[in-house]
């Protein structure tokens, strides 16, 4: 079995809204290490654009991995191999910022971008499109399960173009949004996986329980598909965004004696 990628994280200490120490980073990470999950992509936001430069991001950036990986050898604790990336918010000028190229994930195209909470305008899309075409990246949409308050038709516009979709684990695990994230399965919208985790209380790593739960409840041909997406895109692969025809054809799924269609 491929072991897992966790392709959304905010463990690096004191940075963003992740962990402040740095004792609490390196044992979420030694959790996903019993976790299964071979590597961590890192990625804390930028958001700041008005105060905070891509350059001095990416450099402190770096300085807490090797922080955390001199912590981990001198301790003799193993960790998941690391991966720098970022969720990167949205903005109407994303494309033309200098640099934007150095929060794709390390050695990729693919770039984490979070939406805006507020409702979609056109200009979002503008937005997207230019980073495709004028920036050739590769946007994979930060946890697409938290924008119910958006128009279908606005998710469909968005998943119809050259991108990509990640859930959380939590949208998995979490009854609140199992509904909503087995409907878009079904309609081949859900390409990727990620634990989003923050802390080892409310938000701890969780991939392993999510894989579990979608190959038992779901499908596990649908979590080979899940883990192999976060190999390609580690490896700057194209990633088959249609999983199987057997969404369309599957019975209906009974999860935890709720019948769900």
């Amino acid at each position: 079995m491929l072991k897992y990628i966790d392709v959304h994280s905010h463990i690096l200490h004191r940075m963003d809204d992740g962990p402040e120490h740095i004792e609490t980073s390196v044992k979420m990470l030694e959790e996903e290490y019993r976790q299964n999950v071979e590597t961590v992509i890192l990625t804390p936001h930028f958001k700041d654009f008005d105060n905070t430069t891509i350059q001095s991001f990416v450099e402190k950036r770096a300085r807490r991995v090797k922080e955390i990986t001199e912590y981990a050898n001198q301790n003799g604790i193993t960790i998941p191999n690391l991966r720098m990336g970022a969720e990167v918010a949205l903005t109407c000028d994303l494309s033309e910022v200098e640099g934007i190229e150095k929060l794709a994930i390390e050695g990729t195209r693919y770039i984490l971008v979070e939406m805006p909470y507020t409702a979609w305008y056109d200009w979002m899309f503008d937005s997207i499109y230019a980073l495709i075409a004028h920036r050739n990246l590769i946007p994979v949409i930060a946890h697409i399960e938290r924008y119910p308050h958006v128009d279908k038709k606005k998710i469909d516009k968005l998943a119809s173009m050259d991108l990509y979709f990640q859930i959380n684990g939590e949208a998995i695990l979490e009854k609140a949004t199992r509904r909503s994230v087995f409907k878009m399965i079904q309609k081949n919208k859900i390409h990727l996986l990620g634990s989003d985790t923050h802390n080892q209380n409310n938000r701890p790593p969780n991939l392993e329980k999510a894989y579990q739960l979608i190959s038992e409840k779901i499908s596990g041909e649908f979590a080979h598909y899940l883990n192999v997406n976060g190999h390609l895109l580690l490896d700057n692969e194209y990633i088959e965004k249609y999983a199987s025809n057997y969404y369309q054809t599957a019975t209906p799924v009974r999860w935890f004696g709720r019948l769900f269609r």
